[in-house]
């Protein structure tokens, strides 16, 4: 019976210590920061984005002595880590000022009297409508796909001078508009898109340059003409105002003259058959293709050899065409020591050869060098200046190019020909 009693009084005595502990909980004063207590994240390299983007405001308003509701004002954001840097003022605009040079922006401001990156703007987006065809009451039946910016533009300027500018976009297909991707053989490099976006621009801010695209060399699935249908129609919306026709046959081909004139700049060669070319009338075919595929500096320099000794017969039987100067890593050593062996490795060892090869033997009868990590080399300066040469005269020798072949360590024999056999 004691024990019993004992029992019941030290059963009562841990309920109350648990009832004041768990009252002491409940009533301690919490950290003046919420997040003072959370684990830090760990430190990795920020998402590459846009200096500055629009937000709209979940608020609204009313205006004084009135009952009109104001609602969905637009707000500015900008990168406060880079702007010291880059740029001193941002502004809002209702019209593209990069279409209309006489653009005046409706919100104008200072960055450095708004330190925390963000400006409340008194501009609704109420009455806009979703563009190409997206608005629910839209008669379209097909909208566009793509990005499509509504009427309204941020910009950074610096010195009152636009430096970068974005828009309040919509971009209802982005999965598929990023579908498709740049390959090197097997690798998946980057999305096609923004690379057609660039080559645009550079189309629009130049003059008088001429710029060739070639799509070839599919990846595995890329067989039937639906798949291809897909791509053409995308490459048809980016560039169908500025690229050249296909002409009727090979002795058609435009002159420069011809290109200036109709100022359709851009050539554009598709695919391995000409069933897929045919789609598009803005589609050339195929540009024929020299690869030895060669894994050795040695045999890449012969087969180039090779080729550039029948250089005047295929240009007379194939127009343009195209010599793949650069190595072809060995699939089963690439993916098995990819520590070991890089499409960058392999492009190091080989382009230090390829700018002497042919400014000392084949610049005359070149027409299109392709090469991997083309800034590694000086293809572009032989190219410019070849050409240079070739439209002055061709009884005098090649302008002076500013190369030296051994300037990056090449190892070249007497006769041009790379001394040793080094893989990769």
């Amino acid at each position: 019976m004691d024990a019993f009693k004992r029992d019941q009084k030290l059963a009562v005595w841990i309920l109350i210590a648990l009832i004041t502990l768990a009252h002491n909980g409940l009533c301690e004063k919490q950290p003046a920061d919420p997040l003072s207590d959370k684990p830090v994240a760990p430190s990795i390299e920020p998402l590459e984005m846009e200096p500055i983007f629009i937000t709209i405001s979940p608020l609204h308003r009313t205006i004084k002595h009135g009952s009109v509701i104001i609602e969905k004002e637009i707000q500015l954001n900008w990168n406060t880590a880079v702007t010291n840097e880059t740029f001193d003022s941002v502004a809002l605009y209702t019209v593209d000022p990069s279409v209309y040079n006489d653009a005046k922006p409706e919100v104008l401001i200072k960055i450095v009297d708004y330190p925390d990156g963000f400006y409340q703007t008194n501009v609704s987006i109420s009455t806009a409508t979703f563009p190409a065809g997206w608005e629910n009451k839209s008669e379209v039946s097909m909208p566009e796909s793509g990005e499509h910016c509504m009427p309204f533009w941020a910009g950074t300027l610096t010195n009152d001078v636009l430096q970068f500018l974005t828009c309040l976009k919509i971009r209802p297909t982005w999965m598929h508009d990023h579908s498709f991707y740049i390959n090197n053989d097997m690798i998946k490099l980057r999305p096609l898109l923004p690379v057609l976006a660039d080559i645009r621009k550079f189309l629009e801010i130049s003059q008088h340059e001429i710029v060739f695209l070639d799509f070839h060399r599919f990846p595995v699935g890329m067989k039937s003409l639906t798949h291809h249908k897909t791509l053409i129609d995308l490459i048809e919306k980016e560039f169908g105002d500025i690229a050249y026709p296909r002409p009727e046959y090979f002795l058609k081909v435009p002159t420069l003259d011809m290109v200036w004139k109709e100022n359709k700049r851009l050539i554009i060669f598709y695919g391995e058959e000409a069933r897929f070319s045919k789609v598009s009338d803005i589609l050339w075919d195929s540009l024929h293709r020299f690869s030895g595929r060669k894994q050795t500096v040695t045999g890449l320099y012969h087969y180039i050899e090779d080729i550039m000794s029948r250089s005047e017969q295929i240009t007379l039987t194939k127009g343009l065409w195209a010599i793949m100067a650069h190595l072809n890593p060995d699939p089963l050593a690439f993916f098995s020591h990819p520590e070991l062996i890089s499409l960058r490795s392999i492009a190091e060892n080989s382009n230090r050869n390829i700018s002497d090869w042919f400014v000392r033997y084949w610049w005359k009868n070149t027409s299109i060098i392709s090469t991997d990590f083309f800034l590694n080399t000086n293809v572009i300066n032989m190219a410019v200046n070849t050409n240079i040469y070739k439209g002055i005269t061709i009884e005098k020798d090649l302008p002076t190019i500013q190369y030296n072949a051994q300037d990056k360590g090449m190892s070249i024999v007497e006769d041009g020909v790379p001394s040793g056999n080094k893989l990769y």
